[in-house]
């Protein structure tokens, strides 16, 4: 009989951690989806405060360190009207650690593709907020435009 409560109790623990698990990463998404929404509103203070002040931001031949330089590279977008989607693909953490891994679409102002990929975050707890430490993307098209 002590075996059976012995592993009953096993895998409640382990419900437990499964749940705590999936509720960071849904912090995650949650999070991303609010960088999103800064995005579309084009709030550049808002979307950078999502930013650890040492970030890497990294978009294809390029590299910005700091709040500063996210805001230089994601300003530039802004003001060319580019229109973003997200959508993605797996969010998990472990401890004040974790990712965001999905797919991206970038549109012209007028609605006309510009570019779609993939990228990467890596995200960090900071007194309770998560913030992206490092931030990478690169296109799915050919180089050169075709």
């Amino acid at each position: 009989m002590k075996p059976i409560v012995c592993f009953v109790a096993l895998v409640l623990v382990a419900g437990c951690a499964a749940t705590s698990s999936a509720r960071s990463g849904d912090a995650i998404r949650n999070r991303s989806n609010l960088w999103e929404a800064a995005y579309d509103a084009r709030d550049v203070n808002r979307l950078v405060a999502m930013y650890a002040d040492d970030a890497r931001f990294m978009p294809p031949h390029a590299e910005a360190t700091g709040r500063d330089g996210v805001r230089t590279v994601i300003g530039e977008m802004m003001d060319a009207g580019f229109q973003l989607e997200l959508e993605t693909l797996e969010a998990l953490t472990s401890g004040d650690v974790g990712y965001n891994v999905g797919w991206y679409t970038l549109h012209t102002p007028d609605g006309q593709l510009e570019d779609r990929g993939k990228f990467i975050e890596t995200w960090r707890r900071v007194n309770g907020v998560w913030v992206i430490t490092n931030d990478i993307f690169n296109s799915d098209l050919p180089a050169g435009g075709g």
